[in-house]
């Protein structure tokens, strides 16, 4: 499932079996979405490395930091209780709760609750497209599910977490 990770379930599910009846689809939505939040309850689920360290880092820069993403709300609040996400995240826009429209749909809500310089950064195509489309500079993340060719119009490539505080210095001076 890796390379369907961070798309809509309706693109992934166009990718991947789009003949499949919607009774089936829905059916194996809740045995793979069950699994996966089982798995970060039963503390399976890790961080990549360094990914922390750069949470704390932007946290003591006094940045504020939100999630966007193509996911259910069941997966982010688990992801959030289990990795005590509040401690550095500002707010939380899961797709789900926004009907699975695009990022690029759901990133203006976002600018314009918080105004001020803002970067996107992600490791697929939807988070560079929505960094685009709203004409902010994009991170890629070449650590996470995305391939090169998604990252075309990146505005800086990172190879670890590690490096998103300084890329993020280096595209907007006193974030």
């Amino acid at each position: 499932i890796a390379p369907f990770l961070g798309q809509t379930r309706v693109a992934m599910w166009e990718a991947f079996l789009p003949q499949l009846p919607d009774e089936v689809r829905r059916q194996a939505e809740g045995i793979l979405g069950s699994s996966m939040v089982r798995a970060i309850e039963e503390g399976r689920a890790r961080f990549y490395p360094g990914a922390l360290e750069a949470l704390e880092e932007m946290k003591v820069r006094g940045w504020r930091l939100f999630i966007l993403s193509n996911c259910v709300t069941e997966y982010l609040e688990a992801h959030r209780k289990a990795f005590r996400l509040d401690r550095f995240i500002t707010g939380y826009y899961p797709g789900e709760a926004y009907g699975f429209r695009p990022k690029e749909e759901i990133l203006p809500l976002i600018l314009d609750a918080y105004p001020g310089p803002a970067v996107m950064v992600g490791d697929r195509i939807h988070d560079m497209r929505a960094a685009s489309h709203n004409e902010i500079p994009g991170i890629a993340c070449l650590y996470g599910y995305g391939k090169r060719e998604e990252f075309i119009s990146a505005a800086l490539q990172v190879s670890s977490p590690g490096e998103i505080p300084e890329g993020v210095e280096r595209l907007v001076p006193h974030a």
